[in-house]
């Protein structure tokens, strides 16, 4: 029901004609998903996993459609100032050290705090996002130093298109310093 009101506010609408005709009232937005067919399927579901399933489906489609553009900045050497340097010292010791360990999970871990902050930084700056959780691999390790390492020379490239170089740091101590978060 929620939903259903989110989806008619976000047109300007409210819906007038009662529970009757409450799917009447959606087919006339024109939207690129069939309401009822998932709301009736949710209704309909006889286990609990194909009413979740149905659920994500629906909040997946309604979220994405219910987004609002965000304006991107352009990148320039001020916004972009640091990103890298942070990323590198964050991450880069600990994914070599993740894979000399046999360390699954702080593999994974560092690999997908890279990739939020990949999907972070694209949603406010116009610079590329990459994704790079698809091509994680729990059984070689190495080769996901490898992800990491591209990932990072990938969106070095973003640097390079605003005429800046990267500073390298040991840890992310020295990097606070040099950016004053300490």
């Amino acid at each position: 029901m929620f939903i259903e009101d989110a989806v008619m506010l976000y047109h300007g609408q409210y819906f007038r004609k009662g529970t009757k005709r409450t799917f009447d009232e959606l087919r006339q937005l024109d939207l690129p998903f069939d309401f009822e067919i998932i709301i009736m399927d949710i209704i309909r579901a006889e286990t609990v996993e194909k009413i979740r399933s149905r659920l994500t489906e629906l909040l997946v489609l309604t979220n994405e459609y219910l987004k609002i553009p965000k304006q991107k900045d352009l990148p320039t050497a001020t916004n972009l100032r640091g990103i890298y340097e942070e990323m590198y010292s964050n991450w880069k010791n600990k994914m070599a050290e993740a894979a000399d360990r046999d360390d699954i999970y702080s593999s994974f871990m560092n690999l997908l705090s890279l990739q939020d902050m990949f999907h972070e930084i694209a949603e406010s700056i116009e610079v590329a996002d990459f994704e790079i959780m698809d091509k994680f691999d729990p059984q070689n390790l190495e080769n996901n130093v490898c992800v990491f390492d591209k990932a990072m020379s990938n969106y070095l490239a973003e640097y390079e298109k605003v005429g800046m170089r990267p500073k390298h740091y040991k840890n992310v101590e020295e990097f606070e310093k040099e950016y004053c978060f300490t």
